[in-house]
């Protein structure tokens, strides 16, 4: 039986946190502009001290290097050309999955085909993680009819600069992400909303390991 509280799998490059089921919202919470970013004046908590000090839009200039764009391009896209597939879970306890569990994994599969983009497009965002550190992708959901139901489903996944998001932890330790604004402490936006990729073996660490802020700075 899953936890109905909140759960960290330590020592891992995977970070969960279980939540009450609520009905997906439709509203699409994180916010674009550099304007943002001026006027909030800081860069988070980040821990790195090279991005603490230049900020995540240098290392933006740094992936200009011919050379260094194409290794994190020959990265992405030797991990996206594997392909992906959706499987299904044995929520039942048993062996093998149930019927249920099918449905509901090609539910899945039909949504991630038939959204708004490319799929393999959004994963190579995700990748940003590789140079950056850590990825956010929002989920954007929509009203959708799936094999005669009408049901919630995928409208689109939108990839977030890192550079307008920081993080926060609550009094029981778990992190919550901050949109960067203008008003002290930022906007919390809700955790369940956004895929996290996190580089590194420490998933305390929300910003994760960035590739270049530990290698390419010190050739820039």
């Amino acid at each position: 039986m899953a936890d109905k509280g909140k759960y960290n799998k330590r020592r891992s490059n995977y970070h969960f946190q279980s939540r009450r089921r609520r009905k997906p919202t439709h509203r699409e919470f994180g916010r674009a502009g550099q304007d943002i970013l001026n006027k909030y004046g800081g860069f988070g908590e980040n821990p790195d001290a090279v991005i603490a000090t230049k900020g995540m839009d240098y290392l933006t200039e740094i992936e200009r290097d011919t050379h260094l764009s194409s290794s994190l391009a020959t990265r992405r896209q030797e991990l996206i050309k594997r392909g992906w597939r959706i499987v299904p879970s044995t929520s039942s306890g048993n062996d093998r999955p149930s019927k249920l569990d099918i449905e509901k994994a090609d539910f899945v599969r039909d949504q991630l085909i038939d959204m708004a983009g490319s799929f393999e497009k959004d994963l190579e965002g995700m990748l940003d993680a590789i140079g950056k550190g850590f990825s956010l992708t929002e989920i954007n959901y929509t009203d959708v009819v799936w094999r005669g139901q009408s049901m919630t489903g995928l409208k689109n996944l939108r990839y977030k600069d890192p550079a307008w998001f920081a993080f926060k932890y609550d009094k029981l330790g778990y992190f919550r992400i901050n949109q960067i604004d203008p008003d002290p402490g930022g906007v919390e936006l809700p955790t369940e909303k956004f895929i996290h990729i996190i580089m590194g073996p420490n998933d305390e660490n929300p910003y994760g390991r960035s590739v270049d802020a530990e290698v390419a700075f010190w050739c820039w």
